[in-house]
């Protein structure tokens, strides 16, 4: 089942690379300014986007996404 969900986005050379849920936009711009802060932007680019995803918790309760419905 498909879910609407907020995801910070990783990007390398234009391609999707990995995602991570988000509990809502500010929580995902907080994280896209911390990461952006520290690493290495030439390669990597980030992203804030409301996205449809299969979402999953894992045995810890940790929400994660499946699969990204594009």
């Amino acid at each position: 089942m498909f879910e609407v969900v907020f995801a910070l986005l990783m990007y390398m050379n234009d391609k999707l690379e990995g995602y991570s849920p988000k509990l809502n936009v500010a929580d995902c711009l907080e994280q896209k300014r911390k990461v952006e802060r520290d690493g290495n932007n030439d390669v990597t680019k980030w992203q804030c986007k409301e996205i449809k995803a299969i979402v999953e918790v894992d045995k810890h309760g940790i929400k994660r996404i499946k699969e990204i419905k594009e």
